[in-house]
């Protein structure tokens, strides 16, 4: 977060704090790299597990961040909103553990909120001077590209929006806004959640090109066929 140097005025862009929040299982092996390249972009990086005894907390703690241990119950999604609901910084920044997203992208997603030019920032892996090293690369992943794409269209067509992609995790969020939606989500199709009912409230939610690594260590826990299920249940559930 910039500082102001001449110790006086300090604008309405400065005023707006920042928080990166990182949902994170069993990370302890990339975390400590992602709380300190975070942290040059953020008032604060806050971290989130499920389990007290996950040792990514204990790494966490020792590159700086500030760590939460969820109690809403096991998922991404409850721990996102563990973490919305204890914030005090007025704008959040939704990270992964893995080291898949790139911190110096940051400021991009933050930028249209700090100017009053949308609610939601998402990044997005679809745009011109965007990609990912991930998407398409073995047979779950080609699940997650495809589920992300249908989710895509779907919104689109009834909400009447042209996003290309929101499902990425990578985004950034005011986080008064983010308490109004009244998320539910227990894992991934948050993400997902967040976008339809931004949407319905008429929220103005922008894309900016991000590129997304492959993750740096072990292996993605996720599911592919269990986020397909959960987001189509998402949309079936907020849409109408």
């Amino acid at each position: 977060c910039e500082k102001n140097g001449d110790g006086g005025n300090l604008s309405a862009q400065i005023m707006q704090t920042v928080s990166v929040v990182i949902a994170a299982f069993y990370e302890d092996a990339t975390i400590g790299e992602v709380v300190e390249s975070a942290k040059l972009y953020a008032d604060e990086v806050v971290v989130v597990c499920d389990s007290e005894a996950d040792p990514t907390l204990e790494v966490a703690k020792k590159y700086g961040a500030k760590t939460l241990h969820n109690i809403y119950g096991k998922g991404k999604g409850n721990a996102i909103r563990f973490a919305i609901d204890r914030s005090e910084s007025d704008i959040l920044v939704l990270m992964d553990a893995d080291g898949s997203h790139q911190a110096r992208d940051i400021a991009k997603l933050v930028e249209p909120i700090r100017e009053g030019k949308a609610a939601m920032a998402l990044g997005s892996r679809f745009m011109g001077g965007s990609g990912s090293d991930e998407l398409g690369s073995g047979f779950s992943e080609k699940v997650r590209f495809f589920a992300n794409k249908l989710s895509a269209a779907s919104v689109n067509l009834i909400l009447g929006m042209k996003l290309k992609d929101i499902n990425n995790g990578f985004r950034a969020i005011g986080s008064e806004v983010a308490r109004t939606l009244n998320l539910r989500e227990p894992r991934f199709a948050i993400e997902l959640e967040m976008v339809i009912k931004c949407g319905k409230m008429k929220k103005r939610i922008v894309e900016v090109p991000t590129y997304e690594l492959k993750r740096k260590h072990g292996k993605s826990r996720l599911n592919s066929c269990v986020q397909f299920f959960d987001c189509f249940s998402c949309l079936i559930k907020n849409s109408f």
